[in-house]
Parts: structure tokens; C-alpha cells; sequence
């Protein structure tokens, strides 16, 4: 009914969006609730959503981006059940993505485009790789040589396409938005969030890990320049003035929910853990452990309630705010990790995601590669810009210790990506000097 209002001018985006969300949350639970799910309404879901794909060509932009966002939110949703339902469609679901992340064109081809158009094409990414990282994340047994290989290659027209799109316009025109609230360097930052999650779920849990078939090298120099980058643009103006040598003070006094580009994946003492890291079976980095005694109810409630002021805490060990708006997708999540933990603004979880990457990859590649990615690191932290920006530095420095804390421990064995070797003296070397200096 919804979709049928879109051009009401009744709010119907938000409406089919939060729609859209909530039934394929409802899905996405079915696995656990079987006696309250159908196969029946499972396959007719799926075929709503092809059918919106199909005829998104025919709406104009706006309305076509909405049909598109809902058709992805409930493929989406149905990637949360499972490879017993996802199996007999991944053929057409390697389709429908191939679709929607074609090869670019020439970045003069690009740049003739107008808002309106690029803001579109930018909006389809985003939402499509969402359904691939649900897919990664729930069908790890379907994630075969060539399935993984395949993905790859999107993922890598999807870098092309990036590549082409202007960083940023000057006087946008609301009008001429797909999402009236997002800029097209949002929907840039969104996708770019995606692209790196998918790619480090390949390389965690997919079978071309290790082997370089997904680029790694490539991966290794992006993954550096999006956490480490010191050409990095404030926000605000607040944000701008701290950032002078004379204002700077703390990082973790910033409340602009961007903190200079600071990493969310640490938050006073508590480190998050990276994507396939393996902790004990009673390992809880969020709640205290009670050591195995009972408890009466009473305690217990009081204890549920200072655990939720803690959490309520760690919030402001950060000057970054996790919520579950920042990313619709973890709503679908089975992951426990996951749901404890909200996740970050889409550029924090660009930095969060990236440092993942970089510690995926950094053990598996040669001595030599290791050692230009960590003269990089160097070049970027004794850069100009880096010394007059006070806070960027600041950010930075924590980005990328938590990069070498990661790589340590995907190294000696603590994740499911390849453990990888760090043994070499030159690379060795590298590490203790990046350390002193960060």
C-alpha cells in the first residue's frame, strides 16, 4: 500500500523503509521460530523483491530508489535464514547483484552525470552490498571458490566505481537527493562502509582468503589511507577550532560523534573484538562475570541494571555514539557480538572496518609488502598536515595501534583469517619503530 503512495508526498519513503526493516527482521528470525514461519511466505517475499527490482527501471528516481532500497532490506532478510533457503537461489541472487554493480565507466562519463543521476547509482551500491554482507555473514557454507570469486569482482567494480564519483559538490540541491537527509558524500561514505565490511568478511570466513585472489595488496594501501589519511575534514565548526594546536586538549573530550576520525572500535578499557575472533565460551567483554554462582531475582535485576548503566557509560568513553539506526543491516544479525554492541556511525565503522581489513591482511603478505605498508603508515603520521592538526594526530595514533593490536592477533591465531607470519627482521623492525611513533 505503501509503495503504491510514494508520490503522495506522505512521508511514504520513510514509511516503506521502516516497513521494509521490520519484516525482514521478522525473517531473519524464522530459523529460530520455524513453527511461526512459512516457506511459502519466504518465497513470496523473495518474489516482491525481484519484482520491485524489475520494474525500479520504470518510477522515476526517487520513487526507484525507494523500490530498490525495500527489494535489498528483504533479500536482505532472507539471507538471514539460512543456506537450507538461500542455497537454490544463489544463482539468481549472483545475478541480481551483478546487476546492480556493473563495471563503471570512464570517469569523464561520470562526472557529466548530474546529482540526481550519480546520487542514485551511489544509493543501489550501497543497498545491494547490504544484501551481500547478510549473505557472507549467514551462508558461510555457500560461500564457495567461485561464489567468493565472483563476489570479488563486484566488490572490485564497486572500488572502480568510487573512484569516479566527485568527492564532493558544492550547493546541492535537496531537491535533486534520493534520500532528502543524505548528501551524495554520505551515500559515498555509506557504501565505502559496505564495501569494506564485505571484503573482510571474505576474508575471514571465505576459502580465497590467503591466496590473493581477492587483491590483497590493493586492499592493504586502501584499508591505510582510510584510517591514517591526514587530509581529514571536520564536521563543524566546533570541531575545526578544537583542532588547532592551541585548543586541542583531549580526544576523548569531543562530542561531534566523529572525534577527528577516531576509531569506534575502542572505548575507554573495553576493546571491541575483530570479526572472527575467537573468544572463550564465557567470555563477555560487555557484562561482568558472575563466576558461575547463583543469584536471586532481586540481585539479578540490580545487576542487569548496573550492567546497563555501565554500558550506558562507555557511550561517554568515546566521542563517538554507537546506535542501531547507524546500520539497519546488525537489526538481522544472529551474531551475539554483534547484537551487544551498536554499531557506529557510517564513517566511524569506514575506520572500524578498515583496521579489521588491514589486520586481515597484513600477516599473509610478502616481507616486502609488509614493509611499504608500514612506510606508509610512517609517511602519513609524519606528514605536515598531521602536526597541524593536533586532533587528527591523536585519532590517528589510536587508529593505528589498534591496527597492530589486531594484526598481532590475527597473527598468532586468535581470529579465523590467516594467521600469516611477522617474523621477518626488517617488518619487525618497522612495527617497534610505528609504535614509538604512534
Amino acid at each position: 500500500r505503501e509503495l503504491g503512495q510514494l508520490t503522495s508526498g506522505r512521508h511514504s519513503h520513510r514509511r516503506c523503509v521502516g516497513f521494509a526493516n521490520g519484516l525482514a527482521s521478522v525473517l531473519s528470525v524464522s530459523p529460530m521460530q520455524p513453527l511461526y514461519s512459512s516457506l511459502e511466505m519466504s518465497s513470496r517475499t523473495l518474489s516482491i523483491a525481484t519484482d520491485l527490482l524489475k520494474n525500479s527501471g520504470k518510477a522515476e528516481l526517487r520513487v526507484s530508489g525507494t523500490q530498490v532500497q525495500v527489494a535489498w532490506i528483504l533479500i536482505g532478510g532472507l539471507m538471514s535464514m539460512g543456506p537450507n533457503f538461500v542455497k537454490i537461489h544463489v544463482s539468481q541472487l549472483l545475478l541480481l547483484w551483478r546487476n546492480a554493480l556493473p563495471k563503471p565507466l570512464t570517469k569523464e562519463n561520470t562526472a557529466q552525470r548530474g546529482l540526481a543521476e550519480l546520487s542514485y547509482l551511489t544509493h543501489v551500491r550501497e543497498c545491494a552490498l547490504g544484501s551481500i554482507l547478510s549473505f557472507l555473514e549467514s551462508n558461510q557454507r555457500l560461500v564457495t571458490m567461485d561464489v567468493s570469486i565472483r563476489i570479488a569482482a563486484l566488490l572490485q567494480n564497486t572500488i572502480e566505481y568510487l573512484e569516479t564519483v566527485p568527492t564532493r559538490i558544492k550547493d546541492e540541491d535537496p531537491s535533486l537527493r534520493i534520500v532528502p537527509s543524505l548528501l551524495l558524500s554520505d551515500l559515498v561514505m555509506m557504501v565505502r562502509r559496505r564495501l569494506l565490511q564485505c571484503y573482510t568478511q571474505l576474508l575471514n570466513f571465505g576459502p580465497a582468503a590467503g591466496t590473493d585472489t581477492l587483491g590483497e595488496s590493493k586492499l592493504l594501501s586502501l584499508a591505510v589511507t582510510l584510517f591514517a589519511d591526514p587530509n581529514y575534514a571536520p564536521n563543524s565548526l566546533e570541531s575545526s577550532i578544537a583542532n588547532s594546536t592551541a585548543n586541542f586538549e583531549r580526544i576523548w573530550d569531543i562530542a561531534d560523534n566523529r572525534g577527528f576520525g577516531i576509531t569506534g572500535l575502542v572505548r575507554g578499557q573495553v576493546v571491541k573484538s575483530l570479526p572472527g575472533e575467537e573468544t572463550g565460551p564465557h567470555h563477555d567483554t560487555q557484562n561482568p562475570d558472575l563466576g558461575g554462582y547463583e543469584i536471586d531475582t532481586a540481585v539479578s535485576r540490580g545487576l542487569s541494571a548496573l550492567q546497563l548503566s555501565l554500558a550506558d557509560c562507555r557511550q561517554l568513553w568515546s566521542p563517538v555514539c554507537g546506535a542501531l539506526e547507524h546500520d539497519s543491516v546488525s537489526i538481522n544479525s544472529h551474531d551475539r557480538k554483534q547484537l551487544d554492541a551498536s554499531p557506529d556511525p557510517p564513517a566511524t565503522e569506514v575506520v572500524n572496518s578498515a583496521i579489521a581489513l588491514f589486520a586481515a591482511v597484513f600477516p599473509s603478505q610478502s616481507p616486502k609488502v609488509q614493509e611499504f605498508a608500514l612506510e606508509q603508515l610512517m609517511t602519513l603520521l609524519s606528514a605536515g598536515a598531521m602536526q597541524r592538526a593536533p586532533g587528527r594526530k591523536a585519532a590517528v595514533c589510536i587508529n593505528v595501534a589498534m591496527a597492530l593490536l589486531g594484526t598481532v592477533k590475527v597473527a598468532v591465531g586468535e581470529t579465523t583469517a590467516v594467521s600469516g607470519d611477522l617474523k621477518h627482521p626488517a617488518v619487525e623492525k618497522g612495527l617497534q619503530t610505528l609504535l614509538r611513533v604512534s
